[in-house]
């Protein structure tokens, strides 16, 4: 997957005061008091009950809202951040559909890709 410096620099990790990660892109600010994303979704690890491996996996922020345009209230945000590469790529590849050739980089599992969700399987 081929993707310009500038798409992928625009997806920041968000670490929230609950102590969640929330991968998006960051499209700019309402007022001093939030911050507006698209296509948040969360970070978190996922274990492979049969081999008991883990790795990075990615979830809707929501299951039942729109997600082109979503407010954060900055009292919630402890820090914002950019994404490392290989988690820019796959929350990409996730919002488009489809599996980049070097998905299992976050584990040495293979990854799918199904209805925006990342998962990691064997």
């Amino acid at each position: 997957m081929t993707m310009s410096d500038e798409q992928q620099y625009d997806v920041r990790i968000i670490k929230l005061s609950s102590g969640a990660d929330v991968v998006a892109k960051v499209i700019g600010e309402t007022d001093e008091m939030s911050i507006l994303v698209q296509n948040p979704m969360y970070l978190g690890v996922q274990q492979d009950p049969a081999s008991g491996r883990v790795g990075l996996a990615m979830q809707p922020f929501s299951f039942g809202g729109k997600l082109d345009r979503v407010e954060i209230n900055n009292l919630h945000v402890v820090s914002l951040m950019e994404a490392e590469d290989q988690v820019a790529q796959n929350y990409l590849a996730a919002l488009a559909g489809i599996i980049p050739a070097d998905a299992s980089a976050l584990s040495d599992q293979p990854a799918r890709v199904a209805r925006g969700r990342l998962t990691l399987v064997d």
